[in-house]
């Protein structure tokens, strides 16, 4: 799994893909040709949770608010 990861991260950044999209792409797509869906699956809940925050929620639309 570790092979196919840098070989992917590595094919990423020779075509020119910016870092950021590069280290959110590679890890994903490993998961995915790697058939580890279930994996993949707890990440996006974990993601969502995770942002599932008042504190969170409410910084941008004080900020919002602020532009208002």
């Amino acid at each position: 799994m570790a092979f196919l990861y840098i070989w992917i991260f590595l094919g990423l950044l020779i075509i020119g893909t910016p870092i950021v999209f590069v280290m959110l792409l590679a890890p994903g797509l490993t998961l995915v040709l790697e058939d580890n869906l279930r994996f993949l699956n707890l990440l996006v809940q974990r993601l969502f949770a995770g942002m599932d925050s008042f504190p969170l929620m409410a910084l941008p639309f004080f900020i919002l608010a602020g532009e208002l």
